[in-house]
């Protein structure tokens, strides 16, 4: 019996500390009627947190720079407002398959075809996993539920290693 107490506990330690790891390098974000303000039915989404903010004014200001992701989910539209970075290569996203796997064990596309705004037929279909990139950096988003209707999305949102 007595071997068996550490045993357990050292389990329990590593469970522990994958759970917190976890915590704070994948979350899941929930966008319903109540994110939003009275201004418009859309949020801004900061990529380096995983927050989301109500709009604050009626322009395409967002409320503090870390947040760089508009997103409506009624339209539905996901987009950065920084057109010229797409194009360019260094801000915004890029369709990398369909279903848990591809967020679970992402592989980035070997060409970079980054694009502002996700169109809404690709936001639509079942299990979408998105790759944005915001100049060295990178992280991994996969579109759980959308109803245009309710004005509902939830989201998987992970950073990737920058290596």
């Amino acid at each position: 019996m007595k071997s068996v107490v550490p045993l357990l506990l050292a389990l329990f330690s590593i469970a522990f500390i994958g759970a917190t790891q976890e915590g704070i390098d994948h979350k899941t974000i929930r966008i319903t009627k109540d994110s939003f303000s009275k201004i418009y039915p859309a949020v801004w989404f900061s990529p380096s947190d995983g927050t989301i903010a109500p709009l604050t004014e009626k322009s395409e200001n967002p409320p503090k720079p870390t947040f760089k992701i508009w997103i409506e989910p009624s339209d539905p539209e996901i987009a950065t407002l920084d057109r010229k970075a797409a194009k360019e290569g260094n801000q915004g996203f890029q369709l990398i398959g369909h279903g848990e796997t591809h967020f679970t064990n992402p592989v980035p596309p070997k060409e970079k075809k980054l694009v502002s705004r996700i169109r809404a037929e690709d936001l639509e279909k079942p299990l979408a996993v998105f790759l944005y990139v915001e100049g060295k950096k990178s992280y991994v988003m996969f579109i759980e539920s959308l109803s245009k209707d309710k004005q509902e999305l939830t989201f998987q949102w992970k950073a990737l290693d920058s290596n």
